[in-house]
C-alpha cells in the first residue's frame, strides 16, 4: 500500500512539473518572443502605413505619376494659399467607400486627395446625393439636370462659383476600344481652381450673318478653356481690346460688311487681329456655294489663307460612304505641328474627322510666309487629306483636282512690339462640322483635342501650359476594394496566426518526442 501511493504522489508530481520543465520554459518562450515580434511588426506597419498617408511618406514609383502633383501645377496653385478670395471644395456626389470600389473612380478620388494634402486651400467633402439630393441642388447646369453620384463639383465658396464634372471627363478614351488610356485630372482640377479664381478672358462669336451659334458644347468647352463667352454683333457693337482675345466666326451664311459700308465689320476684326488678338474661322461649304464671300476673303487672303470652291472626297480614308467624313492626317512640320504634338506621342492616336470640307489653299508667293510691318506671317498645315484624295465641285461629281489638300491651317503672325515678340494667330477650317457637338462631343475623336491645343497655342487662355496627361502604361495592379480588403487580411493577420499555430505544433511534437 505505502509503495503504491508512493507511486500515485510521483506521477502527480511529474504532471505538474510540466510546466517547470526545461522543454516548457524554453517552448513558451520562443512562442511568446515569435507572438511579440509578429505583433510590434503588424503594430509599426499600421503606425507607419497611417503616417505615410497623412504625411507623404511614400514614394510614388508608377511612371505615370499617378500619385504626385506636377511642379506645373504647384507653380500655379501654390500663390493661392495666402488668398482669402480662394477656398475651394471637392464634393463628391457618393461616399468614399463607393469611390473606391472601382479603379478609375478611385484614381480620380485619390489625384482629389493629392490636392487637398497639398493645398492649404482645398478640401473634401462627401454628399451621398441618393440619400440627400438637397444638399447639391444649388449646383444643377440648368433647371433640368440632375445631379448623380458619378458627379463632381468643384466649387470656390467665397465666391460661390462652380463647375460640375462627372468621373468619366477626368479621363481621354481609346478611340478604338473606348477604355481609359490617360488619366487629366490634374489638368481638370486646376483649369476650375484658376477659372474660379482669375479674370477671364472675352471670346466673341459673331452674330447676324447666320451663323452657327447654338453649338453649346463648343461654347462651353471655350467656358471650360477659361473664356468669358459672348456674342457680338459688330454692327452695333466695338469690341473689347483689351479684355477680349478671341473671336470666333462659325458657319457664316453671308458675307461681313466692308469699306463700302457705314460700318465696316472687316476692319474692326482687322483693327482686332492688328491688336494680337486671334481669330478662328470654320466656314460653310453650302453656304459658299450659293454667297460670295468677298470681304471675308480679302481678309484671310493677307492671312495667306484661301478657301477652295469644291469638296474633298477621299473613299479610301474616312468613316462614312460617300468620302466626304476624311480621317485626316496630322501635320509634322512647321507651327501647325504644335497643335497635334501631343497626340501624336501617344500610342493610340486618336483620329480627328473632317466632314464635307474645304480645301484651303495658301496665297503667299512663296508658299509659306510674308513680310508685313515689324514682322511675318507664316501659314502652316495643321491637318491634312491622304494623297488619294480629290475634289469635286458644289452640285458636280467632276473631279477639281488630285493630291493632298490642307483641310486645316494656322497662320502665325510674328511682331516686335518695344523689342518684344508678340504673336497672335488665324485658324481656318473648311467645315462647320468641325466644330459640331457630334465631333466635339465625344471623346472618341481628336477634335476637341485640336481645339485645345489651338488654345494653348495662341496663348490666350488661363489654360495651364506644362500639365500633362498621365497615359496609363496598363501595368497597374487592377484589383477592386473588396480584393484589396482580403489580400491586407491575408498578409496582416492570416499569416501571423498560421505562423503562431505552426509554432504551437512544433512545440508540441517536440514534446511527445
Amino acid at each position: 500500500m505505502p509503495e503504491t501511493q508512493n507511486s500515485n504522489n510521483k506521477k502527480t508530481v511529474s504532471k505538474h512539473s510540466i510546466f517547470k520543465s526545461r522543454k516548457f520554459k524554453y517552448g513558451s518562450a520562443a512562442i511568446g518572443l515569435t507572438a511579440a515580434f509578429i505583433a510590434v511588426i503588424v503594430a509599426i506597419n499600421v503606425m507607419f502605413s497611417a503616417l505615410a498617408t497623412n504625411f507623404k511618406w511614400y514614394i510614388d514609383m508608377t511612371t505615370e505619376g499617378l500619385y504626385t502633383i506636377s511642379d506645373s501645377v504647384h507653380e500655379l496653385l501654390d500663390p493661392m494659399n495666402d488668398r482669402e478670395d480662394v477656398k475651394v471644395k471637392i464634393i463628391f456626389c457618393t461616399t468614399e467607400d463607393e469611390l473606391d470600389s472601382s479603379y478609375y473612380s478611385r484614381l480620380v478620388h485619390q489625384s482629389a486627395k493629392l490636392f487637398e494634402q497639398d493645398f492649404e486651400f482645398i478640401d473634401i467633402e462627401y454628399v451621398d446625393v441618393n440619400a440627400h439630393p438637397g444638399e447639391v441642388s444649388a449646383y444643377r447646369t440648368t433647371l433640368g439636370s440632375t445631379i448623380r453620384t458619378n458627379s463632381v463639383i468643384i466649387t470656390n465658396t467665397v465666391s460661390s462659383d462652380y463647375r460640375v464634372f462627372t468621373t468619366d471627363s477626368f479621363y481621354t478614351l481609346d478611340s478604338d476600344t473606348q477604355e481609359p488610356y490617360a488619366l487629366n485630372a490634374e489638368y481638370k482640377i486646376t483649369t476650375a481652381i484658376i477659372q474660379m479664381t482669375e479674370k477671364n478672358p472675352i471670346a466673341y462669336f459673331t452674330v447676324n450673318h447666320g451663323e452657327t451659334t447654338d453649338t453649346s458644347t463648343l461654347w462651353n468647352l471655350l467656358q471650360d478653356a477659361g473664356y468669358d463667352v459672348r456674342e457680338i454683333d459688330l454692327l452695333t457693337e466695338d469690341i473689347d481690346y483689351i479684355d477680349a482675345q478671341l473671336i470666333i466666326i462659325n458657319g457664316p451664311q453671308y458675307d461681313f460688311t466692308g469699306i463700302e459700308a457705314d460700318v465696316n465689320e472687316i476692319k474692326k476684326i482687322d483693327d482686332f487681329l492688328d491688336n494680337v488678338g486671334s481669330l478662328m474661322v470654320f466656314m460653310d461649304a453650302s453656304a459658299r456655294s450659293k454667297q460670295s464671300f468677298s470681304n471675308l476673303d480679302e481678309l484671310l487672303y493677307e492671312w495667306g489663307i484661301s478657301y477652295g470652291d469644291s469638296v474633298v472626297y477621299d473613299p479610301s480614308n474616312c468613316i462614312n460612304v460617300d468620302g466626304t467624313a476624311l480621317i485626316s492626317n496630322y501635320t509634322e512640320e512647321g507651327n501647325g505641328a504644335t497643335l497635334t504634338k501631343s497626340m501624336r506621342t501617344i500610342s493610340n492616336v486618336p483620329r480627328t474627322i473632317v466632314n464635307y470640307t474645304m480645301p484651303i489653299y495658301v496665297t503667299y508667293n512663296n508658299g509659306e510666309s510674308a513680310s508685313i510691318d515689324q514682322g511675318t506671317r507664316d501659314v502652316s498645315s495643321v491637318l491634312t487629306s491622304s494623297e488619294k484624295a480629290y475634289t469635286c465641285g458644289f452640285d458636280s461629281n467632276e473631279t477639281v483636282d488630285t493630291g493632298t489638300f490642307n483641310l486645316m491651317t494656322l497662320s502665325t503672325e510674328q511682331r516686335y512690339i518695344d523689342n518684344e515678340a508678340n504673336y497672335n494667330y488665324v485658324l481656318a477650317c473648311g467645315t462647320t462640322d468641325f466644330v459640331s457637338d457630334k465631333y466635339i462631343g465625344s471623346s472618341t475623336y481628336g477634335n476637341v483635342d485640336i481645339l485645345y491645343s489651338a488654345m494653348k497655342t495662341m496663348g490666350k487662355i488661363t489654360v495651364p501650359n506644362g500639365i500633362e496627361f498621365k497615359i496609363f502604361d496598363n501595368n497597374e495592379l487592377n484589383i477592386s476594394t473588396s480584393e484589396a480588403y482580403a489580400w491586407t487580411v491575408v498578409l496582416s493577420a492570416l499569416l501571423p496566426v498560421v505562423t503562431i499555430v505552426t509554432g504551437i505544433v512544433v512545440y508540441i511534437r517536440r514534446r511527445r518526442l
